[in-house]
């Protein structure tokens, strides 16, 4: 444009417009230079050896946590699938709530086992009809020894104070 020079011109190389990328590349390699090389910027073997067992110790309580949380979940699943499968199954037999935990099962079943030692200590002695008409049917069978069939009123006795006894245990059981 004519003779007179632009301002980009007359400017001294210091004052020119520098790219961004050159001038964070120089930026850079004045760095590497006032600091040393790049491997010079790595810490010491103690300051590493630190730094390795602090981040494995980290490591090592975040998995010991996340094992916690997997044995909690565990647990809550095996309590979900459980009580599906009491709700699948219906109403239970040993109770009407639904969802019980196999500790109220083992609980129920101490029951009916007292129950059944219960029904099994009991003896003829307990039963006074009873035993008076067992007594009174070996007596017979004695006294008849050729003539069992004589004593068949005995024998009917005998049955009739049996279905009472089952009456009286099963109404205790109830």
């Amino acid at each position: 444009m004519g003779a007179t020079p632009s301002k980009h011109e007359n400017a001294s190389p210091a004052t020119q417009p520098v790219d961004k990328v050159d001038l964070g590349n120089a930026l850079t390699r004045k760095l590497q230079e006032v600091t040393g090389d790049a491997s010079a910027s790595a810490p010491d073997s103690k300051r590493q050896e630190l730094i390795d067992s602090s981040i494995q110790e980290k490591i090592h309580a975040e998995l010991s946590k996340l094992r916690k949380q997997e044995q909690e979940m565990q647990k809550k699943i095996e309590l979900a699938l459980e009580k599906e499968n009491i709700d699948r199954q219906g109403k239970p037999w040993f109770g009407n709530d639904k969802g019980q935990s196999s500790e109220l099962l083992q609980q129920e079943l101490n029951r009916v086992k007292s129950q059944i030692e219960k029904f099994n200590k009991r003896s003829v002695d307990s039963f006074p009809a009873l035993k008076k008409a067992r007594e009174d049917i070996i007596q017979c069978y004695r006294n008849d020894n050729k003539r069992t069939l004589d004593c068949w009123r005995e024998v009917d006795a005998f049955n009739k104070a049996i279905a009472e006894a089952e009456k009286e245990l099963f109404a205790a059981w109830k």
